[in-house]
């Protein structure tokens, strides 16, 4: 992956210091993640229905 700004997903940088994205999946889904050295670690998703 080299850039996780794909317009689809709407991703943005939440956490300059950590690096951690945020990307929406749906209007109410969303996503948290890192990109170390091109390896994307998944580190949370947002259900607000859960």
């Amino acid at each position: 992956m080299t850039t996780p700004k794909h317009p689809s997903l709407r991703a943005k940088i939440i956490d300059q210091t950590h690096r951690v994205w945020q990307a929406r999946v749906t209007g109410a889904f969303r996503l948290y993640f890192t990109v170390d050295s091109g390896v994307i670690t998944l580190h949370r998703v947002y259900d607000p229905h859960e």
